[in-house]
């Protein structure tokens, strides 16, 4: 009689085996797809910044200028009566909303200077006729990061400064709110430049970015070149944020809370001094827990910022747009010297840029 084999299971340690290369194959699969979905939000995010940065170098074309970051001087309050509207305003109509900006243009008497008869962003009459909103309520998806993971209104929308404006309505689904933007200009190497602008000297502007408050930039005045200077990058704040805003749409490169600012060497070029960092993800996240990008009594328009230049974007990755529209990845443990030098546009301070080319 033949014999027969017994075996008709495996092991426990044969089971044992098949499970965890099964575990190990599904790691994988998991890790690759989390990849994936990482690489098309970066390679989205980079082409809404190419789109704003070209939409920046359009304005130049109209205008033989940037916009400066508010059509008002200055110092500035977020929602205030003198507030003006923000760069990101002025350049609606290159970027395929032309609507909306000629209702506000209308509205506004075409951005004129408040003391010259012109109506601030915040003022009562600033509204869309078909709504009756206010149009700081308008969200506009061009301006978010897809990885942002914060609403697309700010935390601010039913509190000071934000929430008497018209159509705001916490009750509504979904709630209506301030719009905001995950991209601001980058206008200064650090704090001390903006906080000590006076709106009776507008042009005495020490501001050393292409995007800066009080005056618009000629491309002329780039000379440390388009393709090597930052314009503007991306913010992860989700309270004191508002698109439409003219105080708030900027950030500056050194991180506030540095002991010591920024100097120049016997050179002058500008140099962070020993133990100094950049503003890159300084916030209350892991990189930084407990930190505050701006305090109340350091912001110079008397509201915390938790984040300034910052992302969500995997391994400390931020995005920036420069002055040739190009879009570069920088990441948070740049040299902080050399990430100011990208940030002045006219330095005269040569570097080679670490930053990873995506779009341009």
């Amino acid at each position: 009689m033949p014999a027969t084999s017994t075996r008709n299971a495996l092991t426990r340690r044969e089971m044992f085996v098949v499970i965890t290369v099964l575990s190990m194959l599904m790691g994988l699969v998991v890790v690759k797809i989390l990849q994936h979905r990482e690489n098309d939000r970066r390679a989205t995010c980079a082409n809404k910044m190419h789109q704003v940065g070209v939409a920046l170098n359009n304005h130049h074309d109209a205008y033989k200028k940037f916009p400066p970051v508010s059509t008002e001087y200055f110092p500035q309050t977020p929602g205030g009566a003198g507030t003006g509207f923000s760069w990101i305003t002025r350049i609606r109509p290159f970027m395929e909303e032309n609507g909306l900006y000629t209702m506000i243009s209308s509205e506004s008497n075409k951005f004129t200077l408040i003391e010259n008869g012109g109506k601030g962003a915040f003022n009562a009459a600033i509204e869309d006729p078909n709504t009756a909103r206010h149009y700081a309520t308008v969200e506009l998806d061009s301006l978010i990061c897809p990885g942002f993971t914060g609403d697309p209104i700010s935390q601010l929308s039913y509190s000071a400064p934000y929430s008497g404006l018209l159509g705001i309505n916490a009750a509504s689904r979904p709630p209506i709110g301030v719009g905001i933007s995950t991209y601001v200009a980058v206008s200064a190497t650090q704090i001390g430049y903006v906080a000590g602008l006076v709106a009776a000297s507008p042009t005495t502007n020490p501001c050393d970015g292409v995007i800066v408050p009080n005056k618009g930039i000629k491309l002329r005045d780039v000379t440390d070149g388009a393709s090597n200077t930052i314009m503007a990058c991306e913010t992860r704040e989700r309270s004191l944020n508002s698109w439409i805003d003219g105080s708030i749409n900027w950030v500056v490169g050194g991180n506030p809370n540095n002991v010591s600012r920024p100097t120049t060497d016997s050179k002058g070029l500008i140099t962070m001094p020993t133990g100094g960092t950049a503003a890159l993800n300084v916030g209350p996240g892991k990189r930084t827990p407990g930190v505050r990008y701006l305090t109340q009594s350091g912001s110079p328009n008397g509201y915390e910022w938790a984040w300034g230049p910052s992302s969500e974007h995997a391994g400390g990755i931020v995005m920036h747009v420069y002055a040739d529209a190009s879009v570069r990845e920088q990441s948070d443990a740049i040299d902080p010297t050399i990430y100011l030098r990208l940030i002045t546009r006219a330095g005269q301070d040569a570097v080679v840029d670490p930053g990873v080319l995506l779009n341009q």
